[in-house]
């Protein structure tokens, strides 16, 4: 168990910087759809339906590939003391009872 400290450590490390750049994304979306409201008149009476639209679906699409590795980031924390036990188990064998029996007294 003692070796899934720093793995875990990394995944965290690497999660962090994920959501990161998800926040980055999803601020720069979320101000592109406070400028098309705020000039929606504007917006209407030139006809730039068309470009604004182009613009943010690519904002849109960069997004949702940042949510993916973002999730994929999060099932990875998820998952790695899951599988530990099935990828160690002689270490972590005589251990369960002992983690079992904690876990009953509190």
């Amino acid at each position: 168990m003692l070796v899934l400290v720093p793995i875990q450590a990394f995944v965290m490390v690497s999660l962090h910087f994920v959501r990161k750049k998800l926040l980055v994304v999803q601020d720069r979306r979320v101000k592109m759809m406070n400028e098309i409201l705020g000039g929606i008149r504007v917006l209407k009476y030139y006809a730039w339906e068309l470009a604004f639209s182009t613009k943010v679906r690519a904002i849109r699409e960069d997004e949702v590939t940042h949510v993916i590795a973002c999730s994929l980031s999060s099932d990875r924390h998820t998952y790695t003391p899951v599988r530990a036990p099935s990828h160690h188990p002689h270490p972590t064998l005589p251990l369960y009872p002992y983690h079992v029996h904690l876990s009953w007294l509190s």
